[in-house]
């Protein structure tokens, strides 16, 4: 649908979409294409990115989130689905020069009788006119291997979920592990590890 409203962000570069006419501006919220089949989905376009059946207070995903420009791929085999996606975050302009931004990500689901467990692994990497490396796009690939195999600058991120719920009480618990250094081999390595924890029922 469109969205004919305008605010004003925060930060100056993300006024990609306030663009008017006659006192009017507007967005694209949705607009997609959604196919599945036996054990393959697939989803092209722009759309909020939701996964898991948990979509109230989130760490990594958040249910007040903008929409993405996205590729999702899942093969689903009985109770165990495993995604591999892509998201196009918002790019933005210093100096006439055009800074681009992408998150990949791959995910394990495992849905049991009263909720779920995933296990989540993305990187976010970007730079000058930086075009989205498609071999990311592999459910199979391991993202630290594959950065440092091609030495490129990316930011991964770890995640665990756990969801239950039943007729009266319901619990969630994520946890995301950030910033892990593993080389020690510059005064960059030697920062700490960053995590966050988050439950609710």
């Amino acid at each position: 649908y469109i969205e004919n409203s305008k605010v004003q962000p925060v930060l100056n570069y993300s006024e990609y979409y306030n663009d008017e006419f006659n006192k009017f501006s507007g967005d694209i919220n949705k607009a997609y294409l959604d196919y599945e089949y036996d054990n393959i989905a697939l989803k092209i376009g722009r759309d909020y990115f939701l996964p898991g059946k948990y979509l109230y207070d989130r760490l990594l995903f958040s249910s007040n989130g903008h929409p993405y420009d996205q590729l999702v791929f899942t093969f689903i085999k009985n109770k165990v689905s495993i995604s591999s996606f892509y998201l196009q975050l918002n790019s933005f302009e210093e100096a006439n020069v055009i800074y681009n931004r992408h998150l990949n990500g791959h995910r394990i689901n495992i849905n049991l009788n009263n909720g779920y467990l995933a296990l989540n692994e993305i990187c976010i990497y970007g730079g000058e006119n930086q075009n989205i490396h498609f071999p990311l796009l592999n459910p199979f690939n391991n993202i630290y291997i594959y950065q440092m195999n091609n030495k490129f600058n990316l930011n991964s991120i770890l995640s665990l979920e756990y969801f239950f719920e039943n007729d009266k009480h319901s619990f969630f618990m994520e946890f995301v592990l950030d910033d892990f250094q593993i080389d020690k081999k510059e005064p960059a390595d030697l920062e700490p590890t960053e995590f966050a924890f988050l439950i609710d029922f």
